[in-house]
């Protein structure tokens, strides 16, 4: 009688489909995989010519069980020509995750969220980034080196002073394709808040932000130039939460023609000062 060999041949087919998938993934060498596979499937054929059909089964349950750990804690990077590594545009998929924690935060961010703004699968989001949190840091980095300091140079450079700033505020009032996802600076700050340590990112934008507003205050163009070194600090600390506090506005749904009346009425008052 023929022996049944389907459960080391499902073992092969197995190695063969994940190296296949790969992508890049860190699976282990398909000629480990496999070699191991074929000697189990030779053990197979050894076991079950004996005539005890608990022994066999037992044995079958045992090779599966251990040729899956096998694939999954053995894991090695691909090179030279055993598998290709995936490639993708960085900025892209940097992109498409921070969208997604604007919108539903660290916690609530799903890898199938993940999977669909940036167009990786969920093992190659791990090979390249470690886990979701690595991603979320890579993204946050992301938002405040590409949405944070460039907003910063578009509207409020250095030597633009209460100019600057009027426009900078006014600028939150734009968010491409009239979305409404808020600041992931300030989404952040009120999600991951609360612990005796800051979130380091979340901390570095908030430094960032007061320090212009501070800096852009102390230009020859304002009345701050002249004042109390206390007086200009407490300033620029209003404007950082009139700041954060209209991002929290705008992700509410208020309306924005209020917000930019506000807005003008800040900086008219301030104007006063000159």
């Amino acid at each position: 009688m023929r022996p049944n060999f389907n459960t080391a041949s499902a073992t092969v087919s197995l190695a063969n489909g994940l190296w296949a998938t790969s992508s890049g993934q860190d699976f282990c060498s398909a000629n480990v995989i496999l070699t191991h596979s074929e000697s189990a499937m030779q053990r197979t054929r050894h076991e079950q010519m004996r005539p005890d059909e608990n022994f066999r089964r037992t044995y079958e349950r045992r090779l599966h069980s251990h040729s899956l750990s096998v694939i999954l804690e053995h894991p090695i990077k691909n090179r030279g020509n055993v598998g290709r590594t995936r490639e993708y545009d960085e900025e892209a998929v940097l992109k498409g995750a921070m969208h997604v924690f604007r919108k539903h935060g660290y916690q609530r961010a799903s890898i199938r969220d993940l999977e669909e703004a940036t167009g990786l699968k969920g093992g190659s989001i791990y090979h390249a980034f470690g886990d979701k949190a690595g991603l979320f840091d890579a993204a946050f980095r992301h938002y405040n080196r590409a949405v944070l300091e460039g907003r910063l140079e578009r509207f409020a450079p250095p030597g633009s002073g209460l100019k600057g700033l009027r426009e900078l505020f006014l600028s939150l009032l734009h968010e491409p394709d009239n979305g409404s996802l808020g600041c992931l600076i300030t989404n952040m700050a009120v999600e991951l808040g609360g612990d005796v340590n800051t979130y380091p990112h979340v901390e570095a934008a908030l430094g960032l932000l007061r320090g212009t507003f501070r800096s852009r205050l102390g230009e020859p163009s304002t009345a701050f130039r002249d004042a109390n070194e206390a007086k200009a600090d407490r300033t620029a600390v209003r404007l950082l939460a009139f700041y954060q506090g209209l991002l929290v506005l705008i992700r509410g749904g208020e309306d924005k023609a209020s917000l930019r009346q506000a807005i003008e009425d800040e900086f008219n008052q301030l104007e006063t000062l000159l």
